[in-house]
């Protein structure tokens, strides 16, 4: 993570005894398997999956201590990637960071209700990075280890010299699908030394993984320095002569597709040459499920935190957003039908040249009741089944319960505008609330 092992910021936490790193459990045992990291030990507060936390820090405003009720949620990002939702007296606001969620998962987490009614959210800071056209809908991660799979097993069947090269961009993100792999194909996949160090404190990981590079035809190394030449593996693995490695390469990604403004592949693979694919992985929410989450929640006002794949610009998604929002329909605005799945087509596609107009379409996506599909990605997302509720469309002012809370003594408002780690992924100052809860709270209470 950016900034994350930088001294600026090992001397802010320094200068206070009440700033604290805030993040889920799973993220601060990867933080601490880092050597970078080993230095926050101290300043690294892991907290619970689905539980409310009662933090009691000092407003430097109000010259007060106040309480605060934080809840993680998880993610469905990345292992350990968690959102925040925060209760106060000044109201309520979500940051979810990086996320990944389905379509319904809102309706069904009972951390957004009260009683029969849908809770009171001032605002919400979402992750926009597929808020695009193209985008709208992204294949769950089982298409995406299916695609995979299906690659591997015909790649394999070749040969008992035949290898495959799972190229993941990032030491985090990809651990569902390797796992996957490992399991669905009984063999161990051929990982760095690096990266198996940052999973020893994770035991259910390090069992599909080993640094024997001979004893299995899955890699997802690194690139040696000091390897050979002639090898097409990042290890630089080869077999005795006159036998040749054959290198199948499997990239998992969803930007490069993102950014080619074209429908996505039907069965998630692109091929690039004979040797090289593409298959679609995302990480982040699609389209359609920003837009559900947005929508049922229906906040006072929607903050995106990240330009859509680099291409367009903040205040277009956010002007987009905004139609989801209960500011709009206050004013007698109403979301316009769904979009037909056969209209796609009609959906603007949005240039690199377009990227300062705001030109998202006023596009408003039908919810509908979880299929079995929907039910298993939510199992994997860890939302238990006992949370889960019917959709409800009732509203009533937040009333935030330190019934069954932990208490956790902080002080300072940086437990709210600079201290907070939702995941161990992606840019630091995505990671931070950049205004204080309260100050944005009561702007938006004037609205």
């Amino acid at each position: 993570m950016n900034g994350m092992d930088s001294s600026a910021f090992h001397h802010r936490l320094k200068a206070s005894s009440t700033v604290f790193v805030y993040c889920s459990e799973t993220s601060r045992n990867i933080l601490l398997c880092d050597e970078k990291y080993k230095h926050l030990e101290k300043y690294l507060v892991g907290l619970p999956i689905e539980h409310c936390t009662m933090i009691t820090y000092e407003n430097a405003v109000a010259g007060k201590s106040e309480t605060v009720s934080v809840t993680l949620l998880s993610a469905g990002h990345c292992i350990g990637s968690v959102m925040f939702l925060f209760e106060g007296k000044a109201g309520t606001v979500l940051y979810t960071g990086d996320f990944r969620w389905c379509k319904g998962d809102a309706a069904r987490t009972s951390f957004f209700h009260t009683g029969d009614s849908t809770k009171d959210i001032h605002g919400i800071y979402v992750d926009t990075t597929f808020y695009l056209p193209q985008m709208k809908h992204i294949p769950n991660r089982e298409c995406t280890r299916n695609a995979v799979l299906k690659l591997i097993k015909r790649w394999l069947s070749k040969g008992s010299n035949y290898y495959v090269s799972l190229l993941c961009k990032g030491m985090y993100g990809y651990e569902y699908l390797l796992k996957e792999v490992a399991i669905a194909l009984h063999t161990k996949i051929h990982v760095s030394l690096e990266r198996l160090a940052l999973y020893k404190n994770l035991p259910d990981m390090t069992k599909y993984f080993t640094t024997n590079a001979e004893s299995t035809r899955i890699h997802s190394c690194n690139w040696e320095h000091k390897r050979n030449i002639n090898s097409k593996l990042p290890c630089g693995l080869s077999l005795p002569a006159p036998q040749k490695v054959n290198v199948m390469k499997i990239k998992a990604t969803s930007m490069w597709f993102a950014r080619r403004n074209e429908p996505l592949p039907n069965d998630c693979i692109c091929q690039v040459s004979e040797d090289f694919y593409r298959v679609v992985h995302s990480m982040h929410a699609s389209m359609e499920e920003i837009i559900d989450l947005v929508s049922y929640l229906r906040p006072r006002n929607v903050y995106p935190t990240v330009s859509p794949a680099g291409l367009h610009t903040i205040r277009g998604a956010q002007e987009s957003l905004q139609q989801y929002t209960r500011c709009e329909n206050e004013k007698g605005l109403t979301l316009k039908e769904s979009v037909n799945p056969e209209d796609d087509e009609e959906i603007p596609v949005l240039s690199k040249e377009q990227k300062s107009t705001p030109l998202f379409s006023n596009i408003s996506l039908s919810q509908s009741h979880p299929s079995d599909e929907v039910l298993a990605e939510c199992k994997h997302l860890r939302l238990e089944e006992e949370s889960f509720g019917k959709v409800r469309r009732k509203r009533r002012r937040n009333q935030t319960s330190s019934e069954n809370c932990v208490t956790h003594q902080s002080s300072s408002n940086e437990i709210l505008n600079g201290s907070i780690v939702d995941s161990y992924d992606g840019p630091l100052h995505k990671r931070h609330m950049v205004d204080s809860f309260e100050n944005k709270c009561d702007r938006h209470q004037t609205l």
